[in-house]
């Protein structure tokens, strides 16, 4: 696994420990599962702004929902997301 380090506003550690303790994870396990997250909401945002912008039929939005369903069904496998995903 590769190693990063991040700047944020001086509140984030505090909140960021107050949340991993609520959830009793370890602070890099909150940092990773936030940064999927984050990957997964952006992913679905540009696929309804490509959708919307092309106006694929739905059966192309079928076919793309399932993609999105089976990327979103590995990372819960790898416990890289929540049930908020």
């Amino acid at each position: 696994m590769s190693a990063i380090s991040i700047s944020h506003p001086d509140d984030v550690p505090a909140q960021q420990k107050a949340e991993a303790q609520l959830e009793g994870k370890f602070l890099s396990a909150s940092a990773r599962l936030a940064i999927a997250e984050y990957l997964v909401n952006l992913d679905k945002e540009r696929f309804m702004l490509d959708f919307v912008s092309t106006g694929r039929t739905r059966a192309e939005a079928l076919n793309a929902w399932v993609n999105y369903s089976k990327i979103t069904a590995n990372l819960k496998e790898k416990g890289m997301t929540n049930s908020a995903v």
